[in-house]
């Protein structure tokens, strides 16, 4: 990447004013975390930029939203107006780069990364950093200092050569890199600066501190959705949108996201019949599966599984969780028909309804039970 750059008067100076900024040993960076995909399941965006001051995110943006904008604590930054609006300007030229290195690898199914940004070190020189992987393989990266892409691969020759050819490109990767990375690194270490020691210090006093950690970031991407007018602070209908999203129509894709990091737990972006299972039912150490587990594998396949390839894409997971509007009363009559009507004439006898009789004291249909204790001619 070329000899570390070493920052000019005013900025470093500003590092030495920061107490304890760069302390012995101490490393601070500023990287976007850029991802494009050629096939985006269900709901989630093709392009999509997390950005990174150390260990804490600070920054989102997705091709859906097209809007840079302040992640967790950051949000409370005293940041200059213009700020955001040039992180913005700044993500849609890297999002049309990367979407026309999709274009230029053709057909097939692709997912393209980039790390980009700055280190600054104990010597208050600025390293920048820019690598590129290809479906999970590092294949490409940018010398700022020769302006150039570089990269063994075929495709890292295709990429780079369609960007190469835009020479504002290039320049605008050499300025964000030696330039823009640094001064914007320098200016949230002066703006929110309490923000990094608060979340240093975020659920030390408790044992699990990485679950809330986990917890606080989930709860922190809800919000964002819910709140609709961008204010960081939640009217009552916006406040209701978090706590109960499954009844917002705009909350629909967190949901979907949320209830697939619950079950995917390989994490290969689907629910596969064995993960959907043991979100019911854990079996003890010799002990026969129940009918009903075997009843919930046949609504899987049946059901769930929409398009027959043994397992659940996000469009099929929000079929499953949040399903186009029904006649619920009916679709709950129908399956305890299906489910009870040994006989299949159609109709259920009293000894079919007493045969299976915990799932309709469980139904709603049933009132859970309260209606069998009533007259009914039918039977």
């Amino acid at each position: 990447m070329g000899r570390p750059r070493l920052l000019p008067g005013a900025l470093r100076l500003l590092l030495c004013l920061l107490p304890g900024t760069l302390a012995a040993g101490s490393h601070l960076s500023l990287l976007y975390h850029i991802t494009a995909v050629t096939d985006p399941h269900g709901g989630t965006p093709s392009f999509f930029v997390s950005g990174w001051l150390g260990p804490q995110q600070y920054l989102s943006y997705s091709n859906r939203r097209s809007e840079a904008e302040p992640y967790g604590a950051w949000i409370w930054e005293s940041q200059v107006s213009w700020y955001w609006e040039k992180e913005t300007v700044d993500l849609k030229n890297k999002q049309q780069l990367f979407l026309e290195a999709l274009e230029v690898l053709g057909e097939g199914s692709y997912t393209l990364q980039g790390l980009l940004g700055c280190e600054l070190g104990p010597d208050n020189a600025s390293v920048p950093t820019a690598k590129f992987a290809l479906n999970g393989e590092d294949f490409m990266s940018f010398d700022p200092k020769q302006g150039s892409w570089a990269g063994e691969w075929p495709e890292a020759l295709r990429i780079s050569t369609r960007w190469q050819q835009q020479a504002e490109a290039v320049s605008k990767e050499r300025t964000f890199l030696l330039t823009s990375c640094p001064q914007r690194l320098l200016g949230h270490l002066e703006r929110g600066r309490g923000n990094l020691e608060w979340k240093g210090e975020e659920f030390h006093d408790v044992e699990d501190a990485e679950t809330y950690k986990k917890m606080l970031a989930r709860d922190e991407r809800r919000f964002r959705v819910a709140d609709q007018d961008g204010d960081s602070m939640a009217t009552r209908e916006e406040l209701t949108a978090f706590l109960h999203p499954e009844e917002f129509p705009h909350m629909r894709d967190i949901v979907v996201a949320e209830t697939l990091e619950d079950l995917d737990k390989n994490r290969d972006g689907f629910v596969q019949v064995e993960e959907y299972i043991a979100d019911l039912y854990s079996a003890e150490p010799g002990e026969e599966e129940p009918a009903w587990v075997q009843t919930e594998r046949q609504q899987f396949r049946d059901f769930r599984d929409l398009n027959h390839d043994g397992k659940l894409d996000g469009s099929e997971v929000g079929h499953w969780v949040l399903p186009p509007a029904q006649d619920q009363p009916l679709v709950e009559a129908n399956h305890l028909l299906h489910e009870s009507d040994t006989d299949k004439d159609g109709r259920l006898s009293k000894a079919e309804i007493l045969g299976n009789w915990n799932m309709f004291v469980g139904s709603q249909a049933t009132n859970y039970g309260e209606d069998l204790t009533r007259h009914h001619d039918e039977l």
